[in-house]
């Protein structure tokens, strides 16, 4: 055997050696975790409307940056909290179900503490792993927050752990940067499309196929907005559509008008518009298997009631634009849970097999 061949040998046989040397590591400190058998994870923000009729509608679909304050300001509680969880069969009747239930009575926001020990519950170093290398986003850093494990201590099984779970983050951040834009979302509902309207760029074709299929109201917003910025109702009755020239916040889409069923507000008494706002966590396994975790919704109320038409405060809920939080009945809650937990697995496996093919 020439020197050469016995140099591979030797280098071969050393690096064959440190990877169970770091699969013993990876053992010791990853254990059983749960996100060990994950092929992917996400966190939906859900706007959805309940119609006149009682339909269930998917206005939007955000990210990990949802945002869940209206939960405290509605008033939800730790015990409705876990109701929705139960709902959703997520909770067990358990001692640590229990106590995870007592940690959240205190919290000023129950949702976002059942959110983040359920992210924490995924395995202490694969979240630690996680936070680490999304770290620029202080959102996504709060909520995998890990006191548990100090990363420094531990180069070698951090070693392991990146490349271990380097295929869960980089599946999340693509899904992020799919909700994060309006038609990329929508295409995902095909298979599915009973629950939600179809989303169009703004052109005069859309306008064209809006006039036809003879639907009035029509919303117009950024392709990537939040917050209900820059959106607004067109009446193709009496007006064109806009959006079709060029403006400075980027592409726009139009979307037919969902108004939902009147609901009733605790803080004027009258019967407003509302767009629920729904918490669910997504995990997917490795043999494609969907499993959802529910943690409930409440309603943005628009500012203004019903009886004020088609104003744009009577029909933009969003807490950013003076929404009211008001809490969603059970029966309410319960539609919604059962027509998501058909839907979303259709919705997520479609997202998910773009997302795999997009980083092959």
């Amino acid at each position: 055997m020439s020197s050469d061949a016995l140099e591979d040998k030797i280098q071969g046989a050393l690096l064959s050696e440190a990877n169970r040397f770091i699969a013993s590591l990876t053992d010791k400190y990853f254990g059983s975790c749960r996100i060990n058998y994950l092929h992917s994870v996400a966190l939906l923000g859900i706007d959805i409307k309940i119609t006149p009729e009682g339909e269930v509608k998917v206005i939007e679909i955000n990210g990990i940056e949802s945002g869940m304050k209206g939960f405290q300001m509605s008033g939800v509680t730790a015990e409705e909290t876990a109701m929705a969880m139960m709902r959703g069969r997520m909770l067990p009747a358990t001692q640590e179900g229990l106590l995870a239930i007592d940690s959240w009575l205190g919290y000023k926001n129950p949702v976002e503490a059942a959110v983040r020990t359920h992210i924490r519950g995924l395995g202490a170093l694969g979240t630690a792993i996680v936070r680490k290398t999304l770290q620029s986003n202080r959102i996504w850093e709060n909520l995998f927050y890990n006191d548990r494990v100090e990363l420094d201590k531990f180069p070698l099984v951090v070693a392991a752990a990146n490349a271990r779970y380097s295929g869960i983050w980089k599946r999340l951040v693509a899904v992020e940067e799919i909700l994060a834009d309006k038609m990329q979302t929508d295409r995902h509902f095909n298979g599915c499309r009973d629950i939600k309207p179809k989303t169009l760029y703004c052109s005069f074709a859309a306008e064209e196929r809006l006039r036809e299929e003879r639907i009035r109201y029509v919303v117009v917003k950024p392709a990537r907005g939040r917050c209900g910025d820059a959106m607004h109702i067109d009446d193709l009755e009496t007006g064109r559509l806009t959006g079709l020239s060029g403006v400075p916040d980027g592409p726009r889409v139009v979307e037919p008008f969902v108004p939902s069923k009147p609901i009733l507000s605790k803080e004027d008494n009258q019967m407003h518009d509302g767009c629920m706002r729904y918490i669910m966590f997504v995990e997917e396994n490795e043999k494609g298997n969907i499993n959802l975790y529910h943690f409930g919704g409440y309603w943005h109320l628009c500012p203004e009631p019903i009886s004020a038409g088609m104003h744009i405060d009577a029909v933009r809920a969003n807490l950013a634009k003076g929404a009211f939080a008001e809490k969603a009945s059970e029966g309410d809650l319960d539609l919604v849970a059962k027509v998501l937990g058909e839907k979303i697995p259709i919705f997520y496996q479609d997202m998910i097999a773009s997302v795999n093919r997009s980083l092959a």
